[in-house]
């Protein structure tokens, strides 16, 4: 339980989003969620696995704090403008020069 909730000051812990079906039903792809850990920094996983031997009480004041973050976090994105929203526009193309394309290979 000592990196239960480890998220380091540069953001690359044991505290990250997944979608239900994988954190839920999937055990949360352990495996797969230390492969992205080392794709972002390397040994971050070991690392990890390594403090996670070591005992840790959190203090009730230290949960709140956990509590507190996390909570304006949630609200920070779940405010924020989707990313779906803000890419540009898509170009329309011609479907005329599609066609020609694909005979001309």
């Amino acid at each position: 339980m000592a990196t239960r909730w480890d998220d380091p000051a540069d953001g690359i812990g044991n505290t990250a989003p997944q979608c239900v079906a994988c954190n839920l039903y999937d055990q949360g792809r352990q495996w797969y969620f230390g492969q992205r850990l080392d794709s972002l920094k390397r040994g971050r996983a070991a690392e990890i696995m390594q403090r996670a031997k070591d005992s840790r009480r959190y203090t009730l004041a230290e949960l709140r704090e956990l509590l507190d973050r996390y909570k304006r976090q949630a609200n920070d994105l779940s405010n924020a403008t989707p990313a779906v929203l803000r890419r540009p526009a898509k170009e329309k193309k011609d479907k005329q020069t599609k066609a020609k394309a694909r005979r001309s290979v």
